[in-house]
């Protein structure tokens, strides 16, 4: 079952701060994305019920964008909260996760968190990928990025490694997508 976007974005949070990578709210929205398509690509299903838009900088999740744009482009410090239904309290949304789910974020976080919010936005404008598609189609802000879209282009790079990978798609799904970008 997906979860909610903001409970593993504050699980990337707590890991990027563990690894010393300072997350901004533009680098935090691309890892999110990153980490979506990827599991996407694998056949696992969408980690998030929440969806991305194709936003000037990039794929998007709104709820996190709004949810730390008080940050402006300064390094996260604070969590993403939800409210309790019980209570009508806002609290952190806390994240629980399976050992596939952690194993898998954490190396998402490893690849993608060290890296510039800039840089990978670039990443993410790559021509013809699903936010490329959405952008240049002549819609407004906001457009959703289909999940179809967004599997079918990181399988179609995943499958691609596979063959520079001695056509073994098997060596590329034990590193994922490491050697992608690289």
């Amino acid at each position: 079952m997906p979860h909610d976007i903001r409970a593993i974005a504050n699980f990337i949070l707590d890991q990027s701060d563990r690894m010393g990578f300072p997350i901004t709210n533009m680098a935090l929205n691309k890892i999110l994305y990153f980490t979506h398509g990827w599991r996407l690509a694998f056949n696992h299903g969408p980690l998030y019920a929440q969806e991305f838009e194709a936003w000037p900088n990039g794929p998007v999740s709104p709820v996190i964008y709004h949810e730390f744009k008080q940050n402006r482009s300064e390094p996260i410090g604070n969590r993403a909260k939800i409210m309790d239904i019980v209570t009508g309290e806002s609290c952190i949304a806390r994240y629980h996760l399976t050992e596939e789910e952690v194993a898998f974020i954490v190396r998402m976080i490893s690849f993608y968190g060290h890296r510039e919010a800039l840089t990978l936005s670039h990443m993410s404008h790559e021509k013809d990928a699903p936010w490329d598609i959405v952008r240049n189609s002549g819609t407004q802000l906001g457009m959703r990025i289909p999940n179809t879209d967004i599997q079918e282009y990181f399988a179609t790079k995943l499958k691609s490694k596979a063959h520079v990978k001695n056509g073994r798609e098997d060596s590329l799904q034990r590193t994922e997508q490491q050697s992608h970008y690289s």
